[in-house]
């Protein structure tokens, strides 16, 4: 038997198989830049984008929002003040329509750990500096008293799954900001914050097919539904109040093929960074719906979570720094690679009677909300007449 990489013949080149793809040689790579139909603002209001290109599948999405200048309305001098939340936070939900009907959500803590959690420290420094660097009031300073540019990536199922536009239906992502009194950090500055946003840009990379390839594409597609696996980001909340040391909560929302989930605990009334100075617990776990452990049979301690699932699980250094507390169990053997891929490599079945179990050292003095995240495998179903979600059985 050869030991010789099979050879696929290029053009009048044979080149090793894994370093050939059959690629439209009219096929394009692009990233482009759409305008939200409406002005940005931190107003606690709704805007929108849409997304109407046709023969192309998008790969990435991502956001790009200009200042025309720095934050103003505020009297007084404190170093590094004042200074604007990561990007991340802006914007409490987006929604993204697609044929006029809700089939995927993102939240802004749940994008915000996501992004910290599932990236390597290389790929994650050059995120949080496009986005407002969280562990720095110095350049966020500098970002907020100034024109400047923020690059909000955004993890969606479009990085899991290659969707083709083809048809009629378009795609419109809502946006729901907070507001700025709950974004921008001022210290003992005095006044109220003002600032203006110049551009809020939607940039695609995506592949724009050639007419012919397109035209097949729709051929196939109409003959035969086209099915792509994601996970879809189910979320639930809660409100711990103060004096209480052990608490349980039913995760009524969260049922489906559950890949991996995590919890973060907050203040009750997060804003500024406090919306990411995650409270920490002395353990915790899930419990089945008989009331079983379903976490390796006893309470995850602590350091348990922190310095030894999280080796299993995450791709950065992102919990041994300072109010990361962020909990997470997978069923999945590998949770990043499903992240990035939406490969189901295992799971767990939950029928919205699963409860979770949350210990404090003792009892806690102010109220916490505490946030679960479950990503639970979903299909699109993509046809002619428009485009469905359904959760996978």
């Amino acid at each position: 038997m050869s030991n010789h990489p099979k050879q696929l013949l290029h053009g009048k080149h044979a080149i090793p198989a894994h370093q050939h793809s059959e690629v439209h040689p009219n096929q394009k790579i692009e990233e482009i830049a759409i305008q939200s139909t409406s002005s940005y603002s931190l107003s606690g209001q709704a805007f929108q984008i849409d997304f109407r290109e046709k023969g192309v599948t998008i790969l990435d999405l991502a956001l790009e929002i200009g200042t025309s200048g720095g934050v103003s309305g505020l009297t007084g001098t404190v170093s590094n003040y004042p200074n604007l939340n990561p990007a991340s936070f802006w914007n409490t939900r987006i929604d993204f329509f697609i044929g006029g009907q809700v089939l995927f959500s993102i939240w802004d803590v749940e994008q915000f750990v996501r992004k910290q959690i599932f990236q390597e420290d290389q790929m994650r420094a050059i995120t949080n500096y496009g986005e407002g660097l969280y562990s720095s009031a110095s350049q966020r300073n500098g970002l907020s008293t100034s024109a400047s540019y923020y690059y909000i990536d955004l993890w969606t199922p479009f990085k899991q799954a290659k969707i083709p536009f083809h048809f009629a239906y378009d795609m419109t992502m809502k946006f729901y900001t907070d507001t700025l009194a709950n974004e921008c950090n001022v210290s003992t500055l005095t006044g109220t914050p003002a600032l203006t946003f110049s551009v809020c840009n939607l940039l695609v990379k995506l592949v724009r097919h050639h007419p012919e390839e397109a035209q097949r594409h729709r051929n196939t597609i109409s003959k035969q539904v086209h099915s792509h696996r994601f996970l879809d980001t189910i979320t639930q909340s809660f409100v711990i109040n103060s004096g209480v040391s052990a608490w349980t909560q039913t995760l009524s929302s969260i049922t489906g093929n559950v890949s991996h989930l995590f919890f973060v605990i907050r203040t009750s009334t997060a804003t500024g960074t406090s919306k990411y100075a995650f409270q920490a617990c002395s353990t915790w776990e899930l419990l089945d719906p008989a009331g079983a452990n379903m976490t390796g049979g006893q309470l995850i301690q602590y350091n348990n979570s922190m310095y030894h699932l999280s080796r299993r699980y995450v791709d950065s250094s992102y919990l041994t720094e300072s109010g990361a507390h962020v909990f997470i169990y997978s069923f999945a053997e590998d949770p990043s690679h499903t992240q990035h891929t939406g490969m189901d490599t295992g799971h767990r079945r939950f029928t919205g009677s699963e409860r979770l179990r949350i210990n404090f050292a003792s009892s806690i003095s102010s109220a916490y909300t505490v946030e679960e995240f479950g990503y639970v495998h979903a299909l699109l179903h993509v046809s002619s007449a428009g485009v469905r979600k359904e959760y996978e059985d």
